[in-house]
């Protein structure tokens, strides 16, 4: 289990942090989504839980859509973020990230109900809770925005983005250090 969340904690960074020169993106989120369908596999290999099958389909729902709006976006230059197809295509992606994230916290949940950590499960699923409404009303934010191209909205957007991003890597911490691996001290 460690290893599983280890590979979605280091996907996460991947996806929220990158590097950009010119029209060239170091790093880009489906790299960040490939280490997180692989930590979901392994999660589901361990555990059994069927969930973890769901959220690794939507993770690489996820992966092709993110590879897609990056070749897409090389090949416009930039040119094409005005359109309103996509503005509804960032938005089809923001709902499916959120539907995943939702899905492995659900998942996970299941896990420690199935371990008996109903203590721990219910921590999990608060953590969840607040991880959705923070998520829906940052599309909601980041759909006006970009319609009405308001860029002071679109700035307050990217940040709440970022703070849900750093949530989720304390979840996905949180989570990782719960199933680490004990090693013996001489």
């Amino acid at each position: 289990m460690h290893n599983g969340y280890k590979n979605i904690f280091r996907g996460l960074i991947l996806m929220s942090f990158h590097v950009d020169i010119g029209n060239l993106r170091f790093f880009p989120a489906f790299v960040g989504l490939y280490l997180i369908t692989i930590g979901l596999q392994e999660l589901y290999r361990q555990t059994g839980q069927l969930l973890f099958t769901k959220a690794r389909l939507l993770s690489m729902a996820a992966l092709l859509f993110s590879f897609l709006t990056s070749i897409f976006g090389m090949i416009s230059e930039g040119a094409y973020e005005r359109m309103i197809s996509i503005i509804l295509w960032h938005t089809g992606y923001q709902i499916l990230e959120m539907v995943m994230f939702f899905k492995i916290l659900e998942s996970s949940v299941e896990y420690l109900r199935s371990r008996d950590s109903d203590l721990s499960a219910d921590e999990l699923t608060r953590s969840q809770r607040n991880y959705t409404i923070i998520s829906v009303v940052n599309i909601m934010i980041f759909s006006v925005s970009l319609m009405f191209n308001i860029w002071t909205l679109l700035t307050i957007s990217s940040i709440s983005l970022l703070i849900t991003r750093i949530y989720l890597l304390f979840i996905f911490s949180d989570l990782k250090k719960r199933d680490e691996p004990v090693t013996a001290r001489a």
